[in-house]
């Protein structure tokens, strides 16, 4: 009687899903899949392809608009598969042996790095912060997604902010708060858009706001790493029963659209989604130094005042390339420049599993280790 029919099921389940033959096929798949996201990165950057192939479940081609037709497993799928193969396998087949701890360390340090990109691809959060020497700062921004933004700024000492974000944009949605003397209404909103002078050709092609002199136009969202979505809104804005008129928001506009509503001035914009900070950051100064006789930057570096009143932070701190500024589960990194070097712009970079691919590397290297030298040993004592 063969043996693996007797057992329970969820004993032969764990079996077939410890099979070295799986543990083959997801690492053939995910050799195919880095193939297929290296190809993609050189039409829409790093960014986007990792995203589409690596970060996914599934790879889909689409033939034409709107048709999305899955062809290929997704790097979330294989590395989901492969991580429970190497835990059945584990379970199946651990015994404690001095000569096999190596192959047992190489095996957890793939685990790890495995659940290392599920950690990254769910969690890790990447924001911007451009900063102007002498500007303070207590945020940082997204470069991909947007937010409608609501500000009070009738006290003179603070502002009062409030944000949607964009997936609650949806086209006929209204908005209250208690502390508004008004509603919003989302007429209609663009993923992507083209703003352009009003008297363009084909005017019913086009939508406008009041205010800004512009019509904007529906464009396709873009996925290239140097490319950002030029999102537009049109908002109602209601007082009572009374239409104060439809507004033109966009990221693209660079101002905010004014208004007025019970008895005080209030500002919308489409603008690029915040991060509030706990802390500041002041630019004191931005230094560049460039390779002599050329207009290439050999360094460039930002001093930053970290003001934390929360933790008694208040120091200076210098932030070059290769050399973040780590603080608050943050990671800050000099990204690049701009305004004739008054500008810095810095990558910040929250990712709660950034430790786990160095910990798997130890383990694996150190497993491999291990491994050598017992096998070095055992082959020396047959020997002699």
């Amino acid at each position: 009687m063969n043996k693996t029919a007797s057992l329970p099921r969820w004993r032969r389940a764990v079996k077939s899903l410890a099979a070295l033959e799986l543990t083959l096929v997801c690492i053939l798949l995910l050799m195919a899949v880095v193939f297929l996201c290296t190809l993609d990165q050189v039409k829409i950057g790093i960014f986007a392809a990792v995203k589409r192939d690596i970060r996914s479940f599934f790879l889909y081609w689409s033939p034409v608009e709107g048709l999305n037709i899955p062809f290929f497993p997704g790097g979330a799928l294989v590395g989901g598969v492969l991580l429970t193969n190497l835990a059945a396998a584990f379970y199946e087949r651990f015994t404690w042996e001095r000569r096999k701890a190596g192959i047992w360390l190489v095996h957890l340090g793939i685990v790890l790095l495995v659940a290392g990109e599920f950690v990254t691809g769910f969690f890790a959060e990447e924001t911007q912060m451009a900063i102007l020497e002498g500007q303070t700062l207590g945020y940082t921004e997204s470069t991909r997604r947007v937010e409608l933004a609501v500000v009070d700024g009738s006290d003179p000492s603070v502002d009062e902010a409030f944000a949607l974000r964009e997936e609650a944009l949806k086209p006929g949605r209204e908005f209250k708060h208690a502390r508004w003397p008004f509603a919003l209404k989302l007429k209609d909103y663009y993923e992507n858009s083209t703003l352009e002078r009003k008297g363009a050709e084909d005017p019913a092609a086009a939508s406008a706001g009041v205010g800004t002199g512009l019509v904007a136009r529906r464009a396709l969202p873009v996925l290239a790493d140097d490319q950002v979505n030029q999102a537009a809104a049109f908002v109602e804005v209601l007082e009572g029963s009374k239409s104060l008129g439809t507004y033109l928001l966009s990221n693209g506009l660079g101002a905010p659209q004014s208004f007025a509503a019970g008895g005080k001035e209030y500002q919308l914009s489409l603008r690029m989604r915040r991060r509030a900070l706990p802390f500041t950051l002041t630019l004191r100064k931005f230094k560049r130094v460039m390779y002599p006789g050329t207009d290439i930057p050999k360094s460039f570096s930002s001093l930053v005042r970290l003001n934390d009143p929360s933790k008694g932070e208040d120091r200076d701190v210098l932030i070059y390339m290769n050399n973040p500024l780590r603080y608050a589960n943050k990671a800050f990194y000099q990204a690049s420049f701009g305004r004739d070097d008054k500008l810095s712009v810095l990558q910040v970079v929250e990712n709660p599993g950034w430790l786990l691919p160095y910990l798997a590397c130890i383990l694996a290297s150190l497993g491999l280790a291990l491994q050598f030298y017992f096998s070095f040993s055992a082959s020396r004592a047959a020997r002699l």
